[in-house]
């Protein structure tokens, strides 16, 4: 059975092409930005990138989208292209070939239930599985994905090594909670740019051409990989970065006569001239708050006796030499551990996600970081039960109730994957078309409970019966990286289909 991985990845881009007033994708990847250069200032392109990150619902980053465009089609867009490219490439090498598809989508592992839960919801929209329960559909975190490549492909690992991995992406960066990322780096280096031609002027042009900073962010790109700390002793500017002409032309010439007195601008006010030191302020905040969180990681785990052995570094950023040297200056002096780093750290993760739609049983077991509970809500009889303290009560006619909880798993436990846990839920009335359910986790630093997971059930019409039992049972199935809630409804002895259940943001 063939097998596809897709690196769900936040430097996927693409082009929208205005048609009567309808937003249709055009192009995807390098040809989209080879086209938003080509037809830029035409009102009817609109490019996108990075559009992953509004998935996840705690991420605050602003990613425009076209007017009128929302994200569910985007991504259904995205991934209907990225599916029609696989079927085109297994059609090429096997000729027509009927075989079922297993599909693999990676992600930050720090991605919260909710932002999962709508990936799975793309992949379903855009045809990619036919039920959004379906096997057919693994995702796979990404250091997780790296991890499986490394032991598999590299003498890297031995027996008894404990591996951390860094996934330090384009948005994200997986360690244990943490996020930071190159966008980070991104928004230092425009700050920075803002500074230097004036708040005002750039701020006008923004107004304008919403799409400016896509223009800046294409020329620094290529040069923030190249950074080393043997750059700082180079007595000439690190990299030369184009003030673009809707920015010159909208410039003072007060600020273009500061521009000119720049070291090494020598004389030039319509470029920037980086010295290395300026070009390494845009990384430190990023890479100075990334090892100080891999450092408390390392001590979590040797507090509970894994002393780490091994550091994996993988994601786009991982082949930047200065971030890897700071790291292993940290690292393999301070804990006297081995750093690699893969030649292509990008293609790691995606191998590593193809071994595991192969072999999903790789992983087995999970720790969990927090504590999961699902609230519900039970019925009481008032003449003979007394619900528990500090509970919620209401009254549904004819019936009582109060919200429960009920503990999934606890922090820290460790649990095997693929794990079920049934939990009695009841319809609040006969007449009811819904039931709300919510997965609330609480991390073991912080008694406060949070929302981690919230849906509403569509109950359909069939099961709301008068005199019948309309008992609903929820299974909380862990999956290696998802938790997936599946309803069964006791009377019928049966499972509602997926398209009943409907997710709901999170709300933090």
């Amino acid at each position: 059975m063939p097998r596809i991985s897709l690196q769900f990845y936040t430097r996927e881009l693409k082009v929208i092409d205005g048609n009567e007033g309808v937003w249709e994708p055009l192009k995807y990847g390098t040809s989209a930005k080879i086209n938003y250069f080509r037809l830029q200032g035409n009102p009817d392109y609109f490019y996108v990138e990075r559009f992953k990150l509004l998935l996840d619902p705690t991420n605050t980053q602003a990613v425009p989208l076209p007017p009128g465009v929302t994200l569910a089609k985007v991504m259904c867009d995205f991934l209907a292209y990225m599916k029609s490219t696989a079927e085109d490439i297994i059609k090429h090498h096997q000729g027509h070939n009927n075989d079922p598809v297993q599909w693999v989508v990676t992600v930050p592992a720090i991605w919260s239930p909710t932002a999962k839960a709508k990936t799975r919801q793309a992949c379903f929209d855009c045809g990619m599985i036919d039920s959004l329960e379906s096997s057919k559909l693994l995702l796979c975190y990404e250091p997780q994905a790296a991890s499986i490549f490394i032991q598999k492909n590299s003498p890297f690992m031995a027996p008894n090594d404990v591996v951390v991995t860094l996934d330090i992406g384009g948005g994200t960066t997986d360690i244990t909670s943490h996020e930071a990322g190159s966008v980070h780096i991104d928004k230092a280096f425009l700050d920075f740019v803002q500074r230097l031609v004036g708040p005002e002027c750039y701020q006008t042009v923004l107004a304008k051409n919403s799409q400016i900073a896509l223009k800046l962010i294409s020329s620094f790109e290529p040069q923030k990989r190249l950074l080393t700390k043997d750059d700082f002793d180079n007595d000439y500017c690190f990299a030369s970065i184009d003030i673009p002409s809707e920015i010159y032309s909208e410039m003072s010439l007060m600020q273009k006569s500061l521009i000119k007195q720049r070291e090494y601008q020598h004389g030039c006010d319509d470029k920037i001239e980086l010295t290395a030191e300026e070009m390494a302020s845009f990384f430190d905040p990023v890479i100075d708050t990334v090892i100080y969180e891999l450092e408390q990681y390392f001590e979590k785990l040797i507090f509970k006796g894994k002393r780490p052995t091994k550091l994996l570094i993988v994601g786009g950023l991982a082949g930047c030499p200065y971030l890897a040297e700071r790291v292993r200056d940290t690292f393999g002096q301070k804990y006297k551990i081995g750093i690699t780093i893969p030649p292509d750290p990008g293609s790691a993760i995606l191998k590593g996600a193809a071994d595991f739609g192969f072999n999903p049983g790789k992983v087995s077991r999970r720790i969990w970081s927090h504590s999961y509970y699902l609230l519900y809500s039970k019925a009481y009889d008032p003449q003979t039960e007394t619900p528990p303290p500090n509970r919620k009560i209401y009254k549904q006619p004819p019936n009582y109730y109060y919200e429960d909880y009920f503990e999934i798993t606890t922090a820290g436990e460790e649990m095997p994957l693929n794990h079920k846990v049934p939990v009695p839920v009841l319809s609040p009335s006969d007449s009811s078309k819904t039931v709300r359910f919510q997965l609330l986790r609480q991390v073991s630093t912080d008694m406060m409970m949070k929302v981690a997971l919230s849906c509403v059930l569509k109950v359909p019409p069939a099961y709301i019966r008068p005199g019948h039992n309309n008992t609903f049972r929820v299974e909380i199935i862990f999956h290696p990286t998802e938790v997936i809630l599946q309803v069964y409804h006791v009377d019928s002895k049966s499972y509602l289909s997926g398209d009943s259940v409907i997710w709901e943001d999170e709300k933090l």
